[in-house]
């Protein structure tokens, strides 16, 4: 089924973007579209994983979670052990089916860059300095002895890392239907001597003393310079102002989560829900602009007034319930809305939360981008492919006058190095489109723009998700600056448009003819380099592959030539 019957889907509405080149947002960093999961999932063994991963585009993933606090990465002889604090009353331990080592292969696989976390709950230092030491250590010292011995002479050398994960949810208790789980029980306790009566809890100056010693044990492990986060939070601003302050010097970055809103019922959410969520980060109590200004000032000013990198390496709307109308494909709007929000200030990295959640024998599925019941991407992954792909350079300003408060049209652009400008277009609203007028200031276009889109276009089940995923929609002709688009509901749309005088990038062929399509400006070019002297005869074709216009046949000597062509007689289209 698609998310409402589509007589409900057939409102359409006029609303006007306009778009300011000459008012600079921030540049969009390396690593600000990437993502993130728990320490201890499983990517395998189910083949085909680290495909659907490479093809979200995603340039990091942040490993971590309130798993990280129940993992021990050299258990089960270095494949990993995860404990299940079950309900307060038992202690069970697991072996993982992905080991440190199968991630970081999938990261090397698919050029992603690793983000590595370290467990603060046993308050281990040493533990955490081997883990340091056998990712990056050369293959003679100890870790990396092992490492070697696992099929791994090289180093990994990473580079990222964090110190626990939500320290502040110490002492958090959380009920999961009939059962309570109180979160970090067990500080202190290496994992051998885990009870299940185990009842100790750190506190915020405990936990800032344990991250000054971890970062230091860290460093020195490691032949190869770390940049370390310190503190990952979730919401208490006591913990990080302690970290902060007694880490000074020590703190290479920090990170903050952000899930503006949720629900914990475990009942389905009905579309008051929906809005409410897809609303949120635009105009929620924690509208992302103004928390995240907010947040970069109390860091600075924690720091003793030293400004620190603030990265937000989980963020979602959080939502307990398994809702695939949610999750397959509704979510996706929430994300691509918020990501561009993340572009727009700055943050140097972002880590959706999160990348991969289910298994062939759990079909409630929440959150992750793929899949693992039916191996297949979700909305969020079609979204992230479409934003690492085409959003890069300086995200510009831009507004529209139908974003309905976030719940709407909304629009984020981005100026690219290219000379190019992406604008994407997200229509959260779930039963309206929108026939939009694009107004460019500052900026001359062609004309001409490519369009891709991700629309409800497909079945909710899987393996469609909602979606055939991303779509080149083909060109789009306008003006040198505005062009007209019809939006779908609940769709994100995303316009290249080409700068004046560009024309479509000239295409390379073996036989080292260049060749320029209309709309081009000035003279074109056609290079040739032929075997032996001959005459050659040249047919303008349409897209559709139609002869338009045949020129006169050409004699041409042996070797390389050229011909000019003047592209003010040459019909559109070719």
């Amino acid at each position: 089924m698609w998310i409402f019957n589509n007589a409900l889907s057939c409102i359409l509405l006029s609303a006007s973007v306009n778009v300011w080149c000459n008012t600079p947002l921030a540049e969009v960093q390396p690593f600000v579209f990437g993502a993130g999961d728990e320490i201890n999932e499983d990517f395998v063994p189910l083949a085909g994983v680290s495909e659907a991963i490479g093809e979200t585009s995603i340039p990091m993933i942040r490993m971590g979670g309130i798993a990280n606090e129940y993992y021990d990465w050299e258990g089960n002889n270095y494949n990993g052990t995860f404990y299940l604090d079950f309900a307060d009353t038992l202690i069970i331990a697991g072996n993982c089916q992905t080991s440190l080592d199968d991630f970081l292969g999938i990261c090397e696989e698919n050029g992603i860059e690793p983000v590595l976390s370290v467990n603060f709950q046993i308050n281990d230092s040493e533990k955490a300095s081997r883990l340091v030491e056998y990712c990056n250590g050369h293959q003679n010292t100890p870790m990396g002895q092992i490492r070697a011995q696992r099929g791994h002479p090289a180093p990994y050398n990473v580079i990222y890392w964090q110190i626990g994960n939500e320290p502040d949810i110490s002492g958090l208790l959380l009920e999961i239907e009939e059962y309570d789980l109180t979160l970090y029980r067990h500080f202190g306790i290496p994992f051998d001597q885990w009870h299940h009566s185990d009842s100790v809890f750190a506190t915020a100056d405990q936990y800032a003393q344990l991250a000054d010693s971890y970062a230091d044990a860290m460093r020195n492990a490691s032949p190869v310079p770390l940049a370390i986060a310190t503190i990952s939070l979730s919401d208490d601003l006591e913990w990080m102002q302690e970290t902060l302050e007694v880490c000074q010097g020590n703190t290479d970055w920090v990170d903050i989560h952000y899930y503006p809103a949720g629900t914990w019922e475990n009942t389905p959410p009905d579309t008051t829900d929906y809005i409410d969520w897809l609303a949120s980060a635009d105009s929620g109590p924690k509208a992302f602009d103004s928390w995240y200004q907010e947040m970069t000032d109390l860091v600075t000013l924690f720091n003793g007034g030293v400004p620190l990198p603030v990265c937000i390496m989980e963020y979602n709307i959080l939502v307990s319930y398994s809702d695939l109308t949610w999750w397959n494909y509704i979510d996706g709007l929430f994300i691509a809305d918020c990501a561009c929000h993340l572009a727009e200030n700055g943050t140097p990295m972002g880590g959706v939360y999160s990348v991969f959640e289910g298994s062939s024998t759990d079909p409630g599925t929440s959150f992750g981008m793929i899949r693992g019941d039916t191996l297949s991407v979700r909305a969020t992954g079609n979204v992230m492919q479409l934003l690492n792909q085409q959003m890069y350079g300086t995200m510009v300003f831009s507004e529209s006058d139908a974003s309905g408060g976030g719940y709407g049209l909304d629009v984020h652009s981005a100026l690219r190095p290219d000379g190019k400008l992406a604008v994407l277009l997200v229509n959260k609203h779930l039963t309206e489109s929108f026939e939009t007028e694009i107004y460019l200031h500052s900026y001359c276009s062609s004309g001409y723009a490519q369009v891709w889109s991700i629309e409800n276009d497909a079945p909710m089940e899987a393996p469609h998700n909602g979606t055939t995923g991303v779509q080149f929609k083909g060109n789009l002709w306008g003006a040198s600056d505005s062009f007209t688009i019809t939006v779908p509901a609940a769709s994100v749309t995303c316009l290249v448009i080409h700068p004046e005088g560009s024309g479509i990038e000239p295409e390379q062929y073996g036989f080292k003819m260049i060749a320029s399509p209309v709309p081009a400006f000035g003279p074109i070019q056609v290079q040739l380099n032929l075997e032996k002297a001959g005459t050659v005869s040249m047919n303008l074709l349409d897209i559709s592959g139609r002869v338009v216009l045949s020129l006169s046949e050409i004699h041409f000597p042996q070797g390389e030539s050229s011909i000019n062509l003047d592209s003010e007689g040459i019909p559109e289209g070719i």
